[in-house]
């Protein structure tokens, strides 16, 4: 993941040589020296990897200290263009002002570097005494571009069928969901994380005999942090046609009521998918009448208790593992192209025996088979499968909290190239069950700096094309899991699951990657990590309301702030106050994402500091006016104020300066129609429909 960070830094310095070469002058052979050196540890990085899952702590730590003094050379470029900047001088600046200011930033900057490049020094030296010195020949090397052709299939069983040995569970189950019983049954599907509830759920859910029962039915995501209200405006949207005036104006009450009479003459069918506990229940019970005749309500969860105490009445159904046989069938349709499989003898028996020990390890929980397939489906030679089967008994065994599925997941994301490490951990920010859209995800990798090209062809986006390369190939290692595709089948929307988003934040709080806060500030980290936590990169918020959060505890050094807020506000003091402080404190921000319900927002001149902000999103507000001080946002490249409860005639204080033309690196535009966009060549305008 290191090398990311130092691929971004290496090519942002080249820029910034090319373009500030006068104005640079004072550090100019030093930031070309420090450019060198960043390029000296990247052939390590690239391979060393592969050590650091293997259990080698010398060389985690190794790249730990690598990435420490990458991101660390980046701020001190980040603070030296925001000192200029924060002068009126940005892009190819002037030198008629401030010469005394001037030199003393380049004095403290020079010296700034000059320990940075000690420290680089210091770990050459360890490096030449340590026994992977030359790793850096190693597999590693090859690029984004490079990695997509070593694929040797393509995308064949992204989606494919992963239900094994299901028959009698579906012929049993589609009996009950259809019996004619007075009484609103329960049927609860139980059992632990990865076992294939919502696969079989899904089956059920989507079976011909189950559609033509019902008159309506409705699918919802629950998960730890339930909602109540979204759950009843999601359920209510999919049973009946109300309007979003009707939305907005019912509480938590009224949607309960509205629920019951809609749902008391309908025969029903209600998925509730992971519900955690016997309390979530009680909140969203008094919503379901007993309804037609035949009326149900099916629910997974990992906690038998759930099952029982929503339905005491009601056996619950609890899926059995795959047996070796099974585990080893399913196995090879994720490794393998169907075309492939289907020709029967296509491996030789040592990749076969390696093939079923590994997967007698997992434990015939389908998710661990599935994830393991994915991996090998990127493996074609017996010996790339002898490293796996070698890693995969390295790992599990390096200590008991490993054992498991999860140490088997965690395989997964070792054995992951260098540029996609960073783009798996980012999901860990999205909350649990949360559908992510594709489009969202993909400028928010690019603007993350993940994704990047020396030089940008012509054509429609090639960076987001690259980010999409990345999504396809998280897909293809089963690792995500694709929620909606438009017409085209491209994917547009896809979750993670919950063993694997508990993966993300495990991996991420070892490299201080990212942090989550919740309601009742309610940290998703462990307390050995609170030390780290402070110097986290990129802090997501889910909280059901707005509230004060403790930024000074944050290291001023964040680089991405992500809000996930599900109850509207109108405006709010406070939270007003927050955004001022967030703009002062926070200078070196790439990231700013507000989106959420409607709420109307005001934005002080004060985002104009946030010179370094390439993803400003505020999507679901409604801004009353927007200030000069945006055209200061010139590396914008993703700009979303676009809302759809409310058109936007109906905020007549709306005003938009002239300040979007300044914005020369914007590509992707969200907002309702108002404005001429011609003097932006590299532009993709989105007006009205709505957009992931």
């Amino acid at each position: 993941m290191a090398d990311s960070v130092i691929s971004f830094f290496v090519n942002r310095l080249g820029n910034l040589l090319i373009q500030e070469t006068i104005f640079l002058n004072g550090v100019h052979k030093q930031l070309e020296e420090l450019q060198t050196d960043m390029r000296g540890m990247q052939s390590f990085l690239k391979a060393a990897d592969a050590y650091a899952y293997q259990g080698d702590e010398q060389v985690r730590n190794l790249v730990k200290e690598i990435k420490s003094i990458a991101y660390g050379s980046e701020d001190v470029v980040d603070t030296f263009i925001f000192q200029v900047a924060s002068r009126g001088r940005y892009g190819v600046l002037k030198r008629y002002a401030h010469i005394f200011n001037e030199w003393i930033d380049l004095y403290k900057s020079g010296r700034k570097i000059q320990a940075i490049q000690k420290r680089i020094q210091s770990i050459t030296n360890r490096w030449q005494t340590f026994y992977i010195k030359n790793i850096g020949e190693g597999e590693g090397t090859s690029s984004a571009n490079q990695r997509q052709r070593q694929l040797r299939w393509t995308y064949p069983h992204a989606e494919e069928e992963d239900a094994i040995s299901l028959e009698k569970d579906m012929e049993a189950l589609v009996a009950q969901l259809i019996t004619a019983e007075e009484r609103r049954r329960v049927i609860s599907i139980v059992g632990m994380g990865g076992l294939g509830k919502t696969t079989l759920a899904t089956k059920l859910y989507n079976h011909n005999l189950v559609k033509r029962h019902f008159d309506c039915s409705a699918w919802v995501f629950i998960s730890q942090q339930c909602q109540r209200k979204d759950v009843l405006q999601s359920i209510l949207k999919r049973v009946s046609a109300p309007t979003k005036e009707e939305m907005e104006r019912m509480n938590e009450e009224d949607l309960v009521e509205k629920l019951y009479h809609v749902l008391e003459e309908k025969r029903y069918l209600v998925v509730l998918d992971d519900i955690w506990s016997s309390e979530t229940w009680d909140l969203l019970k008094f919503a379901f009448p007993n309804g037609k005749v035949g009326s149900k309500i099916m629910i997974t969860t990992r906690n038998k208790e759930v099952a029982l105490h929503a339905d005491p009445f009601s056996l619950p159904h609890e899926p059995r593992c795959l047996t070796d046989g099974e585990s080893w069938v399913l196995l090879c349709k994720k490794a393998f192209p169907k075309d492939v499989v289907a020709r029967g003898d296509f491996l030789d028996a040592d990749m076969q025996r390696l093939g079923r020990e590994m997967v007698k390890k997992c434990r015939g929980l389908p998710l661990a088979v599935i994830v393991l397939g994915g991996l090998l489906a990127t493996k074609k030679l017996p010996y790339e499968w002898e490293m796996v089967y070698k890693n995969f008994n390295i790992y599990l065994s390096k200590d008991q909290q490993q054992q498991g599925v999860l140490g088997i997941l965690a395989l997964s994301y070792y054995d992951l190239p260098y540029y996609l490490k960073p783009c798996f951990l980012y999901l860990g920010l999205f909350p649990e069950d949360f559908e992510i859209s594709t489009n969202q995800l993909i400028r928010l990798w690019v603007a993350e700096g993940f994704v990047t090209l020396q030089d940008e062809g012509e054509g429609e986006g090639p960076m987001e094309d690259l980010a999409e390369k990345c999504l396809e190939e998280l897909i293809f290692r089963c690792m995500v899991q694709v929620g909606r595709r438009d017409s085209n089948e491209r994917v547009k929307t896809f979750r993670i699951h919950d063993l694997m988003r508990d993966l993300c934040i495990k991996e991420a709080k070892v490299d201080s990657f990212l942090e989550i806060l919740h309601d009742g500030g309610h940290m998703e980290v462990a307390d050995s990590f609170s030390i780290s936590v402070a110097k986290a990169c990129r802090c997501a918020i889910h909280f059901e309301h707005k509230r004060n959060i403790p930024w000074e505890q944050r290291s001023s050094h964040l680089r991405s702030i992500l809000f996930f807020q599900t109850v509207a506000n109108e405006i709010d003091i406070g939270f007003r106050k927050q955004m001022i402080f967030i703009c002062k404190k926070f200078k070196l921000l790439r990231v700013l994402d507000l989106r959420g319900p409607l709420q109307i927002m005001i934005l002080d001149r004060e985002i104009g500091s946030l010179v370094h902000l390439r993803f400003l999103g505020l999507r679901g507000s409604i801004l009353l006016k927007l200030l000069p001080s945006l055209r200061n946002l010139r590396g914008l490249q993703t700009l979303d104020f676009k809302h759809h409860n409310s058109p936007l005639n109906d905020c007549p204080e709306y005003k938009v300066p002239n300040v979007i033309c300044k914005m020369k690196q914007l590509r992707h535009l969200y907002l309702n129609p108002l404005l001429d966009s011609g003097h932006l060549s590299r532009l993709y305008l989105t007006y009205g429909a709505g957009v992931g």
